[in-house]
């Protein structure tokens, strides 16, 4: 029978206030008692979740709801209204869409089995108070571009672990293999933490989990996050070289590395003493959200936003997408483990946050930019693509009919919640909605915690003086959440940043020194991708991106290698293993047939901009400056790239004809008010970086 999904319909406020879905590092280091409570709630009812109906039958089940994105390649629920479901929208632009319901989904189950605990589990004077927290919680997300704290997991209570660090980090939750829950006497007891692994009795071979070239996912029992598997690894190696005490690990999800995800994360920000400092994944979100360039024409229309397909004669603006930095984020987060393949991933209790944060960014663009978002849900068109195209396999009622794009965008009220920076209530008073109001309060938030490259702009010699007087605009708290390189910090007068060691709720919000300056500028420079997703018949490989010496070693994990700068990777898996049957997954099939190509973007400006800062050489060149003809030079020597599959194996570029490189360079305005994002001129492409190159461009390929 169709499970309804409507969402969690408690909770609900007296002036049009929602629950909010919330920060899952802010809401976990809370001390409200209410959300003390949650934290208990949540990590029982995952418990509970994880070990319901381990069989092929229970559509409610952790199992069977997590198999919807890939493995078992069973229908959804058993007995579907509509048959033939393609559970897989990726390289679609009804990928971001397609999640929402999922997310919906897996929420209102969580919220079930709270309510379902709570008479067994908490005394009965603290019930009211556990269902209030229950139908007031809402499923978190995880902010992975956010500066976080460099986590102290040994010391949950360590002051470090209030304070903003080097940059993105986990959620702290996924450090900890044991986790303090309230009980009946009211004293915290550890238990296992279910976000830390899933695990399942005997194999996931037992569960429909098949790979005929990859043996190991299906034996093991566990999820593994970057599992320590060999380099290079094939059926023949595994079944001759791998010893049984590196199997009996993996089986048994002995690898849980999160400090590898964190450098995936930073790249190599803290390397070498704190040398290199940029990081561009923070500025690929922001960059989604300019909203019209120095024209006034919308840089993106929401299709291009949505998903990462490549069609031929799209701007430079148009080649990054919520979709392509979504891939990357599963690769940084399980290396060669489930999260890093589509047909695993859900079994990973953090695909929930992850995806979670997906959409949030889809809801903050939609809000932010609704009549580009309604340019496409108006059109009604239906086929994969279209706004009426069926999200299959989810249903908005009993009766099996199925969501569309147009039946979940701009329905958070329906389905009880909201996000952090859509608190529209906030912004209306008698009866009115501030929408300019609400729209800068959005783009403030997206600087403050995104954006890189204006600050980054700051080092040239050419906005010293901008750079002075930003800096002495700066409150401690801008200094703690910002993402500021270190030389303009030491341009910040002392008693701020000295504060800067405090706890956010420690420090002063005073302002220092004079005005900040109305903009400044610097040229732009980013590297665009357009490759085949199913190049290799759809297994997962990577393109890495590098200034300088290329190392020896695949530099699969690129945050070890100093020169790597940036990567796209393809998050695919065999069509096989798409799908609701064994023949595997008709859109992906489709795309494949096609030789579909899809599309990346690598930001290039910060990196140069601390090329220029450290004064390095690097093959024979150092630069001076961000000067078209210097930067053309200092690329053709210095930018190269490799492509690597899962498992640290070098493709080589002669194999894979339809990658295509190209560099292009534009001219940006940075301006001090927060609420006014950076503008780009029309990009210029720079043909002589990569034409005669193998996978590099030339004009007419792009």
């Amino acid at each position: 029978m169709p499970i309804a999904i409507k969402g969690i319909q408690t909770g609900r406020g007296p002036n049009g206030e929602l629950p909010i879905r919330r920060e899952i590092d802010e809401w976990w280091f809370s001390s409200d008692p209410n959300d003390l409570n949650q934290r208990s709630l949540f990590i029982y009812a995952l418990i509970k979740f994880q070990n319901r109906g381990l069989d092929k039958n229970d559509d409610r089940s952790y199992l069977n709801i997590a198999g919807i994105h890939g493995y078992p390649l069973l229908p959804w629920p058993r007995n579907p209204k509509e048959s033939g479901g393609y559970y897989c929208a990726h390289d679609r632009v009804t990928f971001a869409t397609w999640h929402t319901p999922y997310m919906l989904l897996f929420e209102q189950r969580l919220h079930e089995e709270m309510l379902a605990l709570i008479p067994s589990t908490f005394a009965k004077k603290d019930q009211d108070d556990m269902i209030k927290a229950a139908d007031t919680w809402r499923l978190p997300f995880w902010d992975w571009a956010m500066k976080k704290p460099d986590w102290n997991p040994t010391n949950p209570d360590d002051p470090v672990n209030k304070i903003p660090g080097s940059g993105p980090n986990v959620p702290f939750i996924i450090t900890q293999k044991q986790i303090p829950v309230r009980t009946k006497t009211e004293i915290a007891v550890p238990i296992d933490n279910p976000m830390f692994q899933f695990a399942v009795p005997g194999s996931f071979g037992n569960y429909g989990v098949k790979d005929e070239t990859a043996p190991w996912y299906e034996a093991c029992r566990v999820t593994s996050r970057w599992p320590d598997l060999p380099a290079k690894l094939n059926v023949k190696k595994w079944n001759t070289e791998v010893s049984l005490a590196q199997k009996s690990a993996y089986f048994e999800g002995q690898n849980q590395d999160y400090k590898k995800i964190t450098k995936q994360l930073q790249g190599s920000v803290g390397n070498e003493h704190g040398k290199y400092y940029a990081n561009t994944l923070p500025e690929a979100v922001y960059r989604l959200f300019r909203s019209v360039d120095a024209q006034g024409k919308p840089v993106m229309p929401y299709e291009k936003f949505s998903t990462g397909s490549f069609k031929y004669g799209q701007r430079v603006v148009e080649y990054p997408s919520l979709e392509a930095i979504h891939n990357n984020i599963h690769n940084f987060s399980g290396g060669s483990g489930y999260l890093g393949d589509p047909s695993t991933a859900a079994y990973d209790p953090l695909f929930w946050l992850h995806h979670c944060n997906v959409d949030r960014l889809l809801a903050i663009w939609q809000d932010l930019f609704s009549p580009e978002t309604h340019k496409w849900l108006d059109t009604g068109a239906g086929g994969r693509n279209g706004p009426e195209a069926k999200l299959s396999p989810f249903s908005t009622d009993e009766e099996g009919n199925l969501f569309t794009s147009v039946t979940c965008s701009f329905k958070h009220q329906e389905f009880g919640y909201t996000y952090p920076e859509l608190k529209k209530w906030v912004f209306t008073k008698d009866g009115k909605f501030d929408q300019e109001a609400y729209s800068n309060s959005i783009h403030t938030e997206i600087e403050r915690l995104y954006s890189t490259t204006p600050k980054a702009a700051l080092l040239l010699q050419s906005n010293k003086k901008a750079a002075r007087q930003q800096m002495a605009a700066m409150t401690a708290e801008n200094l703690l959440v910002e993402n500021f390189p270190p030389a303009l910090i030491d341009m910040v007068p002392k008693p701020v940043s000295d504060s800067i060691q405090a706890p956010l709720g420690d420090i002063s919000s005073d302002a220092f020194g004079d005005p900040a300056p109305a903009s400044w500028q610097s040229n732009d420079y980013v590297v665009n991708v357009v490759y085949e997703r199913f190049a290799l018949e759809g297994r997962p490989y990577s393109i890495t991106f590098f200034l300088g010496d290329v190392p020896s070693t695949s530099a699969y994990d690129f945050a070890d290698d100093l020169t790597a700068i940036g990567r796209v990777y393809n998050f695919s898996s065999e069509v096989e293993g798409r799908g609701v049957d064994e023949s595997g997954c008709a859109s992906c099939k489709e795309l494949r047939d096609e030789n579909a190509l899809s599309s990346g973007q690598v930001i290039l400006t910060d990196y140069l901009i601390e090329r220029i800062t450290l004064g390095e050489a690097q093959r024979g060149l150092t630069l001076g400056s961000l000067d078209q003809v210097e930067v053309i030079e200092y690329l053709r020597k210095n930018l190269h790239w490799r492509i690597t599959d899962f498992y640290e194996n070098i493709i080589p570029k002669e194999n894979m004809p339809s990658l295509k490189i190209s560099v292009a360079t534009a001219q940006g305005t940075h301006f001090s008010e927060a609420s006014k994002p950076s503008q780009y001129s029309a990009y210029t492409m720079l043909w002589d970086t990569t034409e005669g190159r193998l996978g590099g461009a030339a004009p007419g390929d792009v």
